[in-house]
Parts: structure tokens; sequence; C-alpha cells
């Protein structure tokens, strides 16, 4: 069953998302890991890989939107 928080995702998220995870997400994990073993990184206690883990999608496309969020969204009037 795939999780509500997936299944909201805007086309451009699910897209940015897949591109993410495969142009991406294996140089991040080597460039975080260092010299330690990749399969051992986690975010708030969720492993970091290619898994099928919705949970994984979900923190990624939450670095996504923090990354490239707009700053006119920041400005209060």
């Amino acid at each position: 069953m795939a999780s509500p928080l997936v299944e909201a995702f805007t086309e451009p998220e699910k897209e940015g998302l897949r591109k993410f995870k495969e142009e991406y997400l294996d140089k991040a994990l080597s460039e975080a890991a260092g010299d330690s073993d990749k399969s051992n990184l986690e975010i708030w206690g969720v492993p970091i890989s290619h898994s099928a883990d919705s949970r994984v999608d979900v923190i990624i496309v939450k670095f996504l939107r923090a990354k490239y969020v707009s700053l006119q969204v920041c400005v209060f009037e």
C-alpha cells in the first residue's frame, strides 16, 4: 500500500524524485559516507538507499522542496 504522502506528490515532484534517485542518489550517498559503509546511512532513523521504502521518497522530496523553494514564498509583507 502506498503512502498517502507519496500519493500527494505533484507531477514535478515525482519527476524530480525519479531523476534524483536515478542520477544523484549514489553520488550523494558516497559523498555522505566518505570512508564509511554507505549502506549504514540514515536520516531520521530511516535507512537511505534505493529501496522501495516510501519513507525514503518522502525524505528526498522534503529535501528537494527545501532546496528549491522560492525565496518569494518566505517573504512576509
